[in-house]
């Protein structure tokens, strides 16, 4: 989902409101920076002639008129994937190049070095980022908005205990982010604890002051830094999509915000890897 423009300064393509699904195309007709973009993700990797191999995600949106690559690098020596990233822009093959969870030094390091040697740089940074976890706004998003990084966050409600629907009497539900697969105990320990219940529960009573469910309110705050580029957003069902859809036509008002802000500062705290 695309807040705004990327702040690296390139162009977005006219056709990126022509989104198929109907949720999503009402949604864009607001204007250029309040585009959604549905994409696949995909995995490959590219040989770097002897050394180990560069492996990387990358999403094919829709429109494909488009025509843009983000990439994640997952592993392999940064100086070998820093040559290997500038042959796949210079070839066509990919647009932008983004990163996934990298620490404010390490992206920091990757651009300096692609920096001094000419080389292409990363675009975009994908972090982790919602109101019970805003640990990269202590330096990750500065340096963002100072280099024109685009800053596209995943985890906005996180792993759904932002819905609100969550009870700590109960054991985490069947069918979601702290139950399903390897990832469940991940999302259990980020976010299962009375600490975050409790602020919940506070975001509720501010959600529903404001008339808006809490996901529609969790993700309308990230949209009002300006250092976001695109919070990216998911559901199991298209209906799901509504809510967190809804925070492009919801703008926080400053005392609001100043509100949320307060609630929630204990989660800049910390120094969780990613």
């Amino acid at each position: 989902m695309a807040g705004r423009s990327a702040q690296n300064g390139h162009a977005e393509h006219p056709s990126q409101k022509a989104v198929a699904a109907p949720r999503l195309g009402r949604s864009c007709s607001a204007g250029r920076d309040r585009a959604i973009f549905l994409t696949t993700r995909r995995w490959a990797s590219v040989n770097l002639g002897g050394r180990p191999p560069l492996y990387f995600g990358y999403s094919e949106l829709n429109p494909p008129a488009l025509k843009l690559r983000i990439t994640s690098l997952t592993r392999s020596s940064l100086v070998n994937a820093t040559f290997a990233i500038d042959d796949l822009v210079h070839q066509e093959k990919v647009r932008y190049v983004g990163c996934s969870n990298f620490l404010t030094y390490q992206l920091v390091r990757a651009i300096g070095r692609s920096e001094t040697l000419r080389l292409a740089r990363f675009d975009s940074v994908q972090p982790r980022y919602n109101l019970l976890f805003r640990q990269i706004e202590r330096e990750m998003l500065p340096f963002c908005g100072e280099e024109g990084v685009g800053v596209i966050p995943y985890n906005p409600i996180a792993g759904g205990l932002l819905s609100g629907k969550h009870s700590r009497t109960a054991p985490p539900p069947e069918g979601t982010r702290f139950t399903l697969g390897s990832a469940a105990e991940a999302y259990q320990d980020r976010y299962w604890h009375d600490r975050e219940f409790d602020t919940v529960e506070v975001l509720r009573q501010l959600a529903q002051k404001a008339g808006v469910s809490l996901v529609t309110l969790s993700v309308a705050w990230i949209l009002a830094n300006k250092a976001i580029t695109a919070p990216i957003i998911g559901a199991s069902r298209p209906e799901q999509l509504d809510s967190s859809l809804a925070s492009a036509e919801f703008t926080l008002d400053d005392d609001l915000k100043y509100k949320l802000d307060e609630c929630t500062h204990q989660y800049r705290m910390g120094d969780a890897p990613r």
